[in-house]
């Protein structure tokens, strides 16, 4: 549909996985087929670099409460998803395939694509971080 067609437009822990230099477009082209717009990502640091050990202490204790919450499991969340994300991250032969930002800065690039009204709130408290709702209205 053209035109602002569709009252609601919703993306859910998805457009971390777009790198940041495309999602302005991408955002001005979902401003253009919708109404609203609605953004849950989680709210992570940003470091300025991968290797920071400022990053690396922050994602290893985030890995921590994750297997804490899943250590009734037999191990099946750590072995079949926890472990392979968390060696993911450190892997420089690998591509990088998320690029997580601070709440504050989805935020931004929502209202820069030209959302008139750009509304955030926090929804739930997992062991990663915090979700969050953003909310862009044209």
């Amino acid at each position: 549909q053209e035109s602002g067609g569709w009252t609601i437009i919703q993306a859910t822990y998805s457009l971390h996985s777009i790198p940041p230099e495309e999602r302005p477009g991408l955002l001005r082209r979902l401003r253009d087929l919708g109404q609203r717009l609605l953004i849950v990502e989680f709210d992570v640091p940003e470091f300025a670099a991968m290797y920071d050990p400022t990053r690396v202490r922050d994602i290893l204790g985030r890995y921590q409460r994750g297997l804490a919450e899943y250590a009734d499991d037999g191990g099946l969340v750590a072995q079949g998803f926890l472990m392979p994300v968390l060696f993911g991250y450190f892997d420089q032969t690998a591509a990088r395939t998320t690029y997580e930002q601070p709440i504050a800065a989805w935020a931004e690039v929502v209202r820069a694509a030209g959302f008139a009204t750009v509304d955030v709130r926090p929804i739930y408290d997992y062991w990663w971080a915090t979700a969050w709702l953003v909310s862009g209205s044209s």
